[in-house]
């Protein structure tokens, strides 16, 4: 009705016909559609642009999928075109270090300036340049022999006319090392009550082990290993050899392995005592009570040093929590060191003592029973899944390999080829004797040695950097 009376003002020729109080209701029946047609412009307006935000929130959330069709790589590149000329002239990429400098006048400007390393202190370098999210967990590393295995592990993935989606499961295996574990001399673990003390909660499977390397059979089992929990709350470890799914519970695998199974459980990949509280489980059949870090370091009578250190020139508090490999008795370094090589297989880098290590120490001496079947299932799931991790176990994957074979024997069709092994052996470092007699100390350790397969020559070999690894 309104625009009806706007219409009519419009084309009147001659506004004399209308008297003056119609005239004035007309014109404001026209501001009242004039106001409300601005609301409705503004509203559209605000509509459009809350459409518009919304488009572009999706097509952000969506750079990171692969686009399929033809339109949406179009429209990715001219998006990417529009972004590169919005730089405005800054086409040539700044060199490192002239953009480091930018970044730390920056910084300055905004009152960053004063930002240090938090693990070092040093204020010459920027937190981002040298941050480690978990400073307490164990480093990456390995001993010069382990990179030996790389020698005989198969490139299974090239192999003619395996699938391209099998091949992709050995790919990230086959490029590791294997740690076989150590055989160790009869010196050795006659030494330092390591027989009778192992033997007492059933850790004398880390010195008696010593057999032989089935690579193939390794990567088999790394590339598709997963570690589940059934209904009760017990592990079930899942594997697929050739076309045959194999499944066995904890107590199985231990049985297969023959290590213990029973015990106390935990698995932390961390140097910090408290972490086996925290990492422990608090209900279902591994739920066990830890003992406190109190409690560790007392029974290991720790000779403890200096709670701070000065590393390159900045003092540094050393936490209670953490025990240095030097601070154990010659004794028990002993027994660190055969446990750290059969049970974590981690390499170099011995400063420290994983809690878990230390953990173990403490089972010892208190004679507690420990479950390492439970640790060496938790140690594989996480190797399987850390790119960069050595693959545990060699020698005890040849006891589930003969299990597997005698269980299942038409998976023994000649594919498995069975190997040396080339890590040296554990024993007892030699006295040091003038280079005219070194040989015949050579000699007298191979004849010692001459009962494990395969392991006297590398013993020759790494006689002379003993201080360097086992430091």
């Amino acid at each position: 009705m309104g625009r009806a009376k706007v219409t009519a003002i419009e084309e009147s020729k001659n506004l004399t016909t209308l008297s003056l109080d119609e005239l004035i209701g007309n014109l404001k029946v026209y501001e009242e559609i004039i106001k409300k047609d601005s609301e409705t412009v503004k509203s559209k307006r605000e509509q459009s642009r809350s459409i518009a935000l919304k488009a572009r929130k999706e097509s952000s959330d969506d750079d990171s999928l692969t686009f399929d069709s033809e339109d949406e790589e179009y429209a990715m590149a001219v998006r990417d075109f529009k972004k590169f000329f919005k730089r405005r002239g800054r086409f040539v990429r700044q060199p490192y270090e002239e953009r480091k400098s930018f970044q730390i006048n920056k910084d300055d400007k905004n009152g960053k300036g004063e930002r240090k390393c938090f693990k070092c202190g040093d204020p010459n370098h920027l937190v981002g340049d040298k941050i480690d999210k978990r400073s307490d967990k164990m480093p990456k590393a390995t001993t010069t022999d382990i990179s030996l295995t790389k020698s005989y592990i198969p490139k299974v993935s090239k192999i003619p006319g395996i699938s391209p989606t099998i091949a992709q499961f050995y790919k990230p295996i086959e490029n590791r090392n294997i740690h076989e574990g150590r055989v160790v001399d009869q010196a050795y673990y006659k030494s330092n009550n390591i027989e009778r003390l192992f033997t007492n909660i059933r850790f004398n499977c880390l010195f008696q082990i010593n057999e032989p390397i089935v690579p193939r059979f390794i990567l088999d089992f790394y590339s598709q290993v997963t570690v589940q929990t059934d209904e009760y709350g017990y592990l079930v470890i899942s594997f697929m050899i050739q076309h045959e799914f194999i499944t066995l519970t904890l107590a199985q695998f231990g049985q297969i392995l023959k290590i213990p199974y029973n015990g106390q459980a935990v698995f932390t990949n961390e140097w910090d005592l408290a972490s086996l509280e925290y990492s422990r489980e608090t209900e279902g059949p591994y739920c066990t009570d830890l003992p406190t870090p109190d409690d560790i370091r007392r029974l290991l009578e720790l000779e403890r040093v200096m709670v701070d250190r000065t590393i390159k020139s900045q003092t540094v508090s050393l936490n209670p929590n953490q025990i240095l490999t030097k601070e154990l008795s010659p004794d028990m370094k002993q027994w660190e060191e055969l446990i750290r090589e059969n049970v974590f297989g981690l390499g170099g880098h011995r400063d420290h003592l994983p809690a878990c290590l230390a953990h173990m120490l403490y089972c010892v001496v208190a004679e507690e029973q420990y479950n390492l079947a439970y640790f060496f299932v938790k140690r594989i799931q996480c190797a399987r899944y850390t790119p960069t991790a050595n693959l545990p176990y060699g020698m005890f994957l040849t006891r589930l390999y003969r299990h597997v074979m005698e269980t299942y024997p038409h998976l023994d069709n000649g594919i498995y080829d069975i190997v040396d092994r080339v890590m040296r052996p554990l024993a007892l470092k030699q006295t040091r004797r003038p280079r005219s007699d070194r040989g015949k100390a050579r000699h007298s350790v191979s004849s010692s040695s001459s009962h494990h397969q395969g392991t006297s020559s590398h013993q020759h070999d790494d006689d002379d950097d003993d201080d360097d690894d086992r430091s």
